[in-house]
């Protein structure tokens, strides 16, 4: 997996961080470097599968992780962006 920032933004007491990701697996987690996310969107790229799920502040095996993205059902080398708004 590899996770690059592509911009980072501050907007009163929240962030938006800009994420070019590129999936290793089935599942990821995805460290964002935010305190807790409260929302995020996916640019795709280029995916294999349209089967994958994400959820904000959880790792990929669904335990609670503030401030992680976490992923399933992906294959390896599919690449999205994602933009996440958080604190």
């Amino acid at each position: 997996m590899s996770v690059a920032t592509l911009d980072k933004q501050v907007f009163g007491n929240k962030r938006l961080l800009v994420l070019s990701f590129n999936a290793s697996g089935a599942e990821e987690n995805i460290v964002t470097g935010l305190q807790y996310v409260d929302h995020f969107s996916v640019g795709i790229k280029s995916v294999a599968t349209s089967a994958y799920s994400m959820q904000q502040n959880v790792d990929s095996s669904g335990t609670a992780s503030n401030g992680s993205i976490g992923a399933s059902g992906l294959a390896a080398g599919d690449e999205m962006f994602i933009y996440a708004y958080g604190r």
